[in-house]
């Protein structure tokens, strides 16, 4: 008789690894007779997050998993008898995961769904899915492939919703399963700058294959709007950087430069504006007592003291005396000559 079990996994304490650092972990449902079932729940959520599985046999359950870690990377090489996996909204919202996950099939077939939109994955074939929505992976039967974490959160200009199909029998295709396929079988002699690298050049690949070469991800607009839409996110971290930006895009450092350059900026300018705008939007809506302290290290500055510094630079007066303006008059631009246009610029 076939023992089925539906059970929901959450995702436990672990943290991704500490940037610089490169892990490899390896899980396999031999080593625990007793409760396969369970430990594979505990294995796959620990790495992908929430979510709901349904085993058409628990107790002959069998499964393994090679896992490539990064900080902002990972590559897993999974084999698994016949099972269903899905994300819910629920899940969605309790794991907060952004970003888009590759799926290579290499043995079997997997059936992919989301966004309403189904697909049988099959050999030679690879498949664009969102962390940030509902889905479900069914195969009946045995199934093996590679996983691909891309650390780029935006869904490209040209690409649809729902499972991208992506043929990889040919061309670029080929170029991007076979580089996969290399990091995850040398995953005991790369090192983590070595793994880093070939995910970002990866990933750089793939979405090119995906793209009409009129809207390559990697012309210099996209990657510009990228960056501007990033920093606008995440300007309140003291440790934003161009270099941590551009490795959080999934871009090169110098392609982030060069697209930053060609508008007029750079990623320090661009990150400091944004700062400078944010802190004085505080300033407007902050109650009196209110530190200037506060506002300057929710705004993104490591110490007040150049928080003063670049403010003082930008409008010609102290956040202490702008504060002092705005309470004096309504219109804080007014009062400072223009401040909110020219933060804002």
């Amino acid at each position: 008789m076939t023992a089925r079990r539906e059970c929901a996994g959450s995702r436990k304490a672990r943290r991704p690894p500490p940037v610089g650092a490169y892990v490899v972990e390896r899980a396999d449902t031999r080593t625990v007779p007793c409760d396969p079932a369970g430990y594979w729940v505990d294995h796959v959520s620990a790495n992908h997050g929430s979510l709901h599985f349904r085993f058409p046999d628990t107790a002959a359950f069998r499964a393994r998993t090679v896992v490539q870690n990064s900080a902002e990377h990972r590559v897993v090489d999974f084999w698994s008898d016949g099972l269903h996996y899905a994300k819910t909204k629920s899940d969605v919202r309790a794991d907060g995961d952004l970003g888009n996950m590759f799926f290579v099939a290499r043995h079997g077939a997997l059936e992919l769904e989301q966004d309403g939109e189904q697909i049988l994955l099959r050999r030679g074939q690879g498949a664009l899915i969102s962390k940030s929505r509902p889905l479900q992976l069914r195969h009946v039967s045995s199934a093996g492939g590679l996983t691909f974490d891309v650390a780029d959160a935006r869904v490209p200009d040209g690409l649809r919703h729902g499972p991208v199909l992506v043929d990889l029998q040919g061309g670029l295709g080929s170029v991007v399963v076979a580089m996969i396929s290399a990091v995850s079988a040398h995953h005991g002699s790369i090192d983590s700058y070595e793994f880093t690298r070939s995910c970002i050049t990866i990933g750089e690949l793939l979405f090119t294959r995906m793209l009409d070469r009129g809207a390559l991800p990697d012309t210099l607009g996209s990657v510009e709007q990228a960056a501007r839409d990033y920093v606008a996110r995440h300007a309140a971290d003291p440790d934003l950087t161009l270099t941590s930006l551009a490795r959080s895009l999934g871009w090169s450092v110098r392609q982030v430069q060069l697209a930053l350059q060609q508008s007029g900026t750079t990623a320090s300018e661009l990150i400091r504006s944004t700062r400078i705008t944010r802190a004085v939007d505080l300033l407007r809506r902050s109650s009196p007592d209110t530190t200037i302290s506060s506002v300057a290290f929710a705004s993104g500055f490591r110490s007040t003291a150049t928080f003063n510094a670049v403010f003082k630079q930008q409008f010609g007066i102290s956040p202490r005396e702008a504060r002092a303006l705005q309470t004096l008059d309504a219109d804080f631009g007014a009062g400072c000559g223009g401040v909110p246009d020219a933060a804002a610029s």
